[in-house]
């Protein structure tokens, strides 16, 4: 296994590590593509609930599901990349600069930028999904709460929400006449 140090050689061989940082380089493009496809899924997501579409929201869930399964398999790609290039597992992308030197190329630095930026529109494109779920989530909740009480003010439930009462349990019949 290559070490840190190893990596600090200031003449980059053509082979090797060069061949790693490539590769690396190219898992957080794949990375970069699954935020992408993970962003649109969130805007689609973000106008089923404006529809109230709930066939769509669900759909929009399962592919997110999809895609988080997917990013967790090229996470574990990138991790085993800086495991190959004798990085500790827990380095920060931001830290491949420094852990580097020589070695951080300039597509595997732009690779890495354009990933940290995908994930930052990411983020924030998640805080609105999350606005909107909750404001959707508690316009239910008031919509089941005039349902159940009624009106503020009124004092009365919009519905009768006590159990049905048994029919009486007289005689069968007793509502027709028997005389002719």
């Amino acid at each position: 296994m290559t070490t840190v140090a190893a990596l600090k050689d200031p003449v980059p061989a053509a082979g090797g590590q060069g061949r790693l940082a490539a590769l690396l380089a190219e898992a957080l493009r794949r990375e970069g593509k699954l935020l992408v496809d993970l962003l649109e899924v969130l805007r689609v997501q973000r106008a089923a609930v404006a529809r109230d579409d709930l066939a769509a929201v669900d759909e929009s869930v399962f592919a997110a599901q999809r895609i988080f399964r997917t990013l967790a398999e090229a996470r574990k790609q990138r991790l085993g990349l800086y495991e190959a290039m004798g990085l500790p597992r827990e380095t920060s992308l931001g830290d491949l600069d420094g852990l580097l030197g020589p070695w951080m190329r300039e597509d595997l630095a732009s690779a890495r930028s354009r990933l940290q930026e995908i994930a930052g529109e990411l983020a924030r494109e998640l805080a609105v999904n999350r606005m909107v779920l909750e404001g959707a989530l508690a316009a239910c909740d008031e919509l089941v709460r005039l349902y159940r009480h009624g009106p503020e003010g009124a004092g009365t439930a919009a519905y009768d929400l006590r159990p049905n009462r048994p029919a009486p349990s007289g005689p069968a019949g007793t509502l027709l006449d028997r005389q002719a």
